[in-house]
């Protein structure tokens, strides 16, 4: 079938070809002539139970499989949708929300279309997962993403059905690419992508991050905008040096901000605990709320089981997360004993690029918001609009967790660590050189080792 046929029978505009030239004659020299296995209604229907989908949903949701299955170009189309997201994993993850979606056909039901090819990747998953011998429930739990696409595409297009094109490629993480839920939280395991590098100090277990080099800093210590240019005062720009002696750098405090002046690690008393590339546990919280110390300390434990026993080709150095979530300012303009504050405490934040408005499409449904007008009818609401009609801003932050440290969890392991005192006030040389860790004064080093 010929793409431009396509896209003239189902009504997009011309310049849809170009999206979707992309695969498109490979897609159809391998079209299965028996048809798609993923618009059988016996395959759309087991899988959306499995998911958890509600009746009514899974009912609607059968109707328009049977609708795709009866148009041909829809039946061409949905298959190439299919591969680009679970064959051609290299397509862009940001690319699928570019894609149109058949609302001349399929008129208010069109989100369907981008929802059946999530769900087209559930066989793949489940039968992964059985090959594993990993537990039903746990698979199941982790499809719980598809309902939570089906609920937030609701409160986008004001109670559609369908789901988000944009989100496709997360699902290629449920196809057989490990991600897993344990209770509270997600976790995959990939390599550590963190702009840091950690350290552990031999003899008192006290860890200590440093600053990639390059990377720029505003005065309290917060990733700088990208066009920020360093002058010394309001914007400067972190060094970092290797050598057979130690490490230069600038340390990262565990409440997510960068130190200006800079110190040595002396490798006699210090080693490398994690560095880029390293494996992790990369950990995503998925929406739902609840997300207290004792559900995620539940869902790390879990996890540190879960893997050696599951997948132990796959070791790790501990957990990691980028996200909104980790924002270090929270505590000063929402609330200190806030559920994700308290988490907070228990790991070791560090900056993560700028962003201004950092978990707003989650909070209140929109890519971006007024401040003056936005709904402030939950106090997570009215504390991010608040903030930032002062003229503050919604930051990303990033954590890890050293795997070792786990059974610490809930003492604030990291931030209570004395050393951490000196460096906060900029003094204690003599109680800093005791942990091998000295002052360098007047040193201007550049991205090295």
């Amino acid at each position: 079938m010929l793409l431009r046929d396509v896209i003239r029978k189902l009504g997009f505009i011309p310049e849809a070809e170009q999206l979707f030239a992309l695969h498109w004659e490979e897609s159809e020299s391998l079209f299965p002539a028996s048809g798609l296995y993923f618009l059988n209604p016996e395959y759309v229907e087991g899988n959306l139970q499995f998911c958890g989908v509600a009746e009514p949903v899974r009912r609607a949701v059968l109707e328009v499989a049977a609708q795709i299955r009866g148009n041909p170009e829809l039946t061409h189309l949905i298959w190439h949708w299919h591969r680009m997201v679970f064959v051609h994993r290299e397509y862009s993850y940001g690319e699928f929300g570019k894609w149109p979606i058949p609302v001349r056909i399929l008129g208010e039901r069109a989100g369907v279309f981008p929802l059946l090819v999530a769900l087209s990747a559930a066989r793949m998953g489940r039968e992964h997962d059985k090959h594993r011998g990993i537990p039903e429930e746990i698979t199941k739990d982790t499809w719980h993403d598809l309902v939570i696409n089906i609920n937030r595409y609701a409160r986008w297009h004001g109670g559609k059905l369908g789901g988000l094109s944009s989100v496709l490629a997360w699902f290629r993480n449920h196809a057989g690419a490990g991600l897993y839920r344990m209770g509270r939280l997600q976790f995959i395991c990939r390599p550590f992508t963190g702009q840091v590098s950690v350290y552990r100090h031999r003899a008192t277990g006290d860890v200590l991050a440093l600053s990639d080099g390059g990377l720029r800093f505003d005065a309290r210590g917060f990733r700088a905008p990208p066009d920020a240019q360093p002058d010394g005062v309001a914007c400067w720009e972190a060094a970092f040096r290797a050598d057979p002696q130690g490490w230069t750098g600038h340390a990262l405090l565990p409440e997510g901000v960068a130190c200006r002046a800079a110190i040595r690690l002396d490798r006699a008393q210090w080693g490398e605990a994690l560095l880029k590339g390293d494996p992790v546990l990369e950990m995503h919280i998925p929406e739902g709320g609840g997300m207290t110390l004792e559900r995620c300390g539940e869902s790390m434990r879990q996890a540190l089981e879960f893997w050696p026993r599951y997948l132990p080709d796959k070791p790790f150095k501990g957990f990691a997360c980028q996200s909104w979530i980790m924002n270090p300012e929270f505590a000063t303009f929402y609330s200190p004993t806030a559920n994700f504050v308290l988490y907070q405490k228990e790991v070791y934040l560090y900056p993560h690029p700028w962003g201004n408005y950092g978990g707003v499409s989650f909070i209140f449904d929109a890519p971006t918001i007024d401040p003056k007008t936005a709904p402030r009818d939950t106090s997570i609401r009215r504390a991010m609009a608040e903030h930032l009609e002062r003229g503050g801003v919604l930051r990303y932050g990033a954590m890890f967790l050293l795997k070792e440290d786990m059974p610490k969890f809930g003492t604030q392991c990291y931030r209570g660590a004395a050393l951490f005192e000196a460096l906060r006030k900029g003094g204690g040389a003599e109680e800093l050189a005791a942990r091998g860790i000295a002052w360098v004064t007047g040193w201007a080093g550049r991205a090295e080792g």
